[in-house]
């Protein structure tokens, strides 16, 4: 029992007010920001110990971290064609990426589309 409470305790948890903006811009149009929060149900929240806390946005897998100012980006959610505040990811799907409060993650598409997540902690 002190092992499944401890488990829980040392749970990486998204803080409260955590969220992601998405933007995706094509050519063509340009999409309004949407915000999605970070933070789980009761359930997976606290009831399962040990296995951070995941949400997933327009197709990118957000892991909790172990503080309020940052996420990571899943390993395998990443490509070749992201960027963090202008620099690409060094060695894609090799390990998890960490995301800082307010940093800006760009994916360029095909025809010139870009998508960009916000991580931002309110």
């Amino acid at each position: 029992m002190l092992w499944y409470l401890f488990g829980i305790y040392k749970k990486p948890r998204f803080c409260k007010g955590a969220e992601v903006v998405y933007t995706k811009t094509t050519p063509l149009v340009e999409r309004k920001p949407k915000s999605y929060l970070l933070p789980n149900g009761f359930v997976k929240r606290y009831l399962i110990p040990y296995t951070p806390e995941k949400q997933v946005v327009g197709g990118i897998e957000f892991k909790a971290g172990s503080r309020c100012s940052h996420v990571f980006i899943d390993r395998n959610s990443q490509n070749e064609r992201m960027f963090i505040s202008g620099m690409p990811i060094d060695k894609p799907r090799d390990k998890d990426v960490r995301l800082s409060n307010s940093e800006k993650l760009e994916i360029t598409g095909q025809g010139n589309s870009k998508e960009t997540y916000e991580y931002r902690k309110i």
